[in-house]
């Protein structure tokens, strides 16, 4: 059967699998919460309908990592630097090395110059994602999530 996305088992994936730091989470702060309620939310309930099939009834279900993905990459673009941690600016490093903070209009399908060029073929799926969408993709956590749903069917994206 697989075990449903839970406050605690994303906390388990943000430390053992995305390796955050424990003292890079407040825990006066409400950024955990937020992250995993928000993927709650926007993350496609229709995942929940996937059957786990797996010998572990103790290992979480395809939606518990979607959810889990996408709240990792939430996490991410929101949690704030924390000034007596080991690493006070840990957050801002991160979204940095990943460009969250730079705008993703789309994907290159074409270059050239006077002497070469090149072209990529840009699958349908790509055309079709929205301003969040192209976000997303920014994080290997988001990357992740947006494998997921969009595996599952076409009305994965927010469009």
């Amino acid at each position: 059967m697989g075990v449903g996305p839970t406050l605690d088992g994303f906390t388990d994936f943000i430390n053992n699998i995305v390796q955050i730091p424990t003292d890079q989470i407040d825990p006066g702060s409400y950024v955990l919460d937020f992250s995993f309620n928000y993927a709650m939310d926007i993350c496609l309930i229709y995942l929940d309908q996937v059957p786990s099939l797996g010998p572990s009834a103790l290992a979480p279900t395809v939606y518990a990592i979607a959810v889990y993905n996408l709240g990792a990459d939430t996490l991410i673009n929101y949690a704030p630097d924390i000034p007596g941690a080991s690493d006070p600016t840990y957050w801002s490093d991160l979204r940095a090395s990943f460009g969250i903070n730079e705008f993703t209009g789309g994907v290159i399908n074409f270059s050239s110059d006077q002497s070469t060029s090149t072209g990529v073929a840009v699958a349908d799926a790509i055309k079709q994602l929205t301003i969040m969408d192209l976000g997303t993709l920014n994080t290997p956590w988001g990357r992740n999530y947006m494998a997921i749903a969009q595996n599952y069917g076409t009305l994965w994206g927010m469009s």
